[in-house]
């Protein structure tokens, strides 16, 4: 299959709306109207071409693309119509094999990120990996040959989408010397993961070429998430939990003691719950409340230089201030980070990790029985029911499990009837006595453990001195 016919077949199973080809002409010079000849095979309805053709942009009418920025290495776009007409940014990305060369374009990716506030994608071919388990074969990985790009992606903000399928997007195709390399990629920033929760990157298999396609996925997340019982460690700090907790937990329940259990676990979440709301509010809103209260009584401090007005604010401040550490407690319990001092806070890099791993935690897609990906929240859950209803509804007999055979049998016929067998009340008898008799004996020799530690004896780090003179 050729590449064209490839693309074909990539843009009928999959709707895509935006293309993105990296050198996608091998002559030179290029023959004149290839673009505009791929672009009407493909059914697209727009086309750009960069500055030395190496990188293709093609899009449907159904997207508002603007070029921003038209580079050797990168092409930057505005994208309009990706999630209810939300202005984003896209920027394609075909990096030169020189390392040297290449700070040209961390440069330009770095220059773009300064004054940009939403979301923004960068995708395509870096020709670098970050990490050893991105290669396979050939020499062994250097990371220095990685920093320029690590600090390229931290001094934008930019943050791994991740991905599913094979570990590796480019192969030299040298038979059983070949060289894997994940060196094409989509990164994110922080933006981009508020607006596009659901974001999947899909490594397609390669055929036809060296590398690998690369599908985006780009989705709001569908109705409100359920929400489950979260304990907030902040809550523990309150005078008042303990005896929230105790008054919900002392409650009488009835029934058996698994029942109670859950009864009680139940009741003192929701209870807890309600208490915090009440209590705390909403944590993030209450420290905009704050900055804006305290701003009101900074102005009728400048207006009145009262006493009165300088308490007022003073007690704005010290509330602000718990205010804060209550935000920060919660982002640090969300993001689950132990390693970061307690003065060293960041709160934008709280927000980047819990959303990064949010994403991480989120199922995408689905394989159902019949091999087919299922997408969409709803899709998904559906699958799930109807798995789960069939395996626990099925009315099939025990299966037949013919690899347990290999397995020895542990337990004989005679031990499955002892098992199985009603106890003698003297066998009751002398376990309970048993139990008495061992417990019994273990608290003698804690005992004696304790005196002998108390006198010294036996401890080889004492005097020596055994509770006699002489």
């Amino acid at each position: 299959m050729g590449a064209l016919e490839r693309l074909k077949t990539l843009k009928a199973n999959y709707k895509l709306s935006i293309i993105i080809l990296l050198e996608p002409v091998l002559q030179d010079p290029p023959q004149i109207g290839l673009a505009d000849s791929v672009k009407r095979q493909l059914g697209m309805d727009h086309c750009y071409c960069n500055m030395n053709n190496k990188i293709w942009i093609l899009w449907s009418n159904s997207y508002e693309i603007v070029i921003i920025d038209d580079c050797d290495q990168i092409v930057s776009a505005s994208v309009r119509g990706l999630n209810n007409n939300e202005l984003a940014f896209l920027s394609a990305v075909y990096a030169k094999c020189d390392s040297n060369l290449r700070q040209e374009l961390w440069e330009s990716i770095e220059s773009f990120s300064s004054d940009l506030n939403a979301p923004w994608a960068v995708l395509g071919d870096f020709n670098v990996i970050v990490e050893a388990d991105e290669k396979k074969g050939g020499r062994p990985f250097n990371i220095s040959e990685s920093f320029d790009f690590l600090n390229c992606m931290e001094d934008s903000g930019l943050q791994d989408a991740g991905f599913l399928g094979s570990s590796y997007t480019w192969c030299d195709n040298r038979g059983q010397n070949a060289i894997w390399k994940r060196l094409d990629r989509v990164l994110i920033n922080a933006e981009w993961t508020s607006s596009f929760d659901f974001t999947t990157v899909n490594h397609l298999p390669s055929t036809g070429s060296d590398h690998a396609p690369l599908l985006v996925n780009c989705q709001k997340e569908d109705g409100n998430p359920i929400k489950f019982f979260k304990f907030l460690n902040l809550w523990v700090d309150h005078s008042d939990f303990l005896n929230v907790v105790q008054q919900a937990w002392e409650e009488n329940i009835y029934g058996n003691p698994l029942w109670i259990l859950h009864q009680k676990l139940k009741r003192t979440s929701k209870v807890l719950s309600v208490w915090s709301r009440a209590t705390f509010g909403d944590i993030y809103e209450e420290v905009t409340k704050m900055e804006s209260k305290i701003a009101d009584l900074e102005n009728n401090l400048l207006v009145d230089n009262s006493p009165k007005n300088g308490t007022l604010l003073n007690h704005a401040n010290a509330e602000y201030i718990i205010a804060l550490k209550r935000r920060d407690s919660l982002l640090k319990q969300k993001a689950r980070i132990k390693w970061l001092a307690e003065g060293d806070v960041n709160s934008a890099f709280f927000h980047n990790t819990i959303k990064g791993r949010r994403r991480r935690l989120s199922i995408h897609q689905i394989k159902n029985r019949d091999g087919d990906w299922i997408f969409g929240n709803q899709d998904i859950a559906n699958a799930g029911i109807q798995h789960f209803q069939e395996l626990f509804s099925s009315s099939e007999g025990d299966p037949d499990h013919p690899i347990l055979d290999l397995i020895s049998p542990i337990v004989t016929n005679q031990d499955n009837i002892e098992l199985n067998s009603i106890p003698t009340i003297q066998q009751i008898k002398e376990a309970v006595f048993c139990f008495f008799f061992c417990a019994e004996e273990r608290g003698k020799e804690e005992r004696e453990r304790e005196r002998n530690e108390g006198t010294g004896v036996g401890d080889k780090r004492g005097t020596g001195r055994s509770g006699g003179g002489g």
